[in-house]
């Protein structure tokens, strides 16, 4: 939670077109604007947690786990979930993977680092759109003793 140094521009991995999938299950292209954070910086070959500023931006999540101050970041490009264009293609593939596979539910891995708020409405959305409740787990690493 500690910024230390002033704002500055780094070249970062932010841009993903799926060329592969050609459109066929979703349109959606990223680039910086859909992230929240990078953990490397091509242009001096640096890693350290680079939270990505701009319009619209509200910074770190504050709805994750705080027990090493905030857990939002994880590592490589760190999606903004309060994007909305974010938000709608990870509502879609929920959706549509639940429906494509036959699934019944999800085990979210390292649940501490996602949104709260994101994940309820997730859960909520996947449900309504696949017709009935999905069984959902997440995985929680914690630094003390069960």
């Amino acid at each position: 939670m500690k910024e230390i140094s002033e704002p500055h521009e780094i070249e970062a991995y932010t841009k993903f077109t799926f060329p592969g999938r050609k459109g066929k299950y979703s349109k959606q292209e990223y680039n910086f604007n859909h992230f929240s954070g990078v953990d490397y910086d091509a242009k001096t070959e640096k890693t350290a947690i680079y939270k990505i500023l701009g319009e619209n931006k509200q910074g770190w999540a504050d709805d994750v786990s705080t027990e090493n101050g905030n857990s939002d970041f994880m590592m490589f490009s760190d999606l903004d979930y309060r994007h909305g264009e974010v938000v709608e293609d990870v509502n879609n593939w929920g959706a549509w993977v639940v429906k494509e596979f036959g699934l019944s539910g999800f085990r979210f891995d390292a649940v501490q680092h996602f949104s709260q708020r994101f994940t309820n409405q997730f859960m909520h959305h996947v449900d309504k759109e696949t017709g009935s409740e999905k069984f959902y787990v997440g995985e929680y690493w914690s630094g003390g003793r069960c």
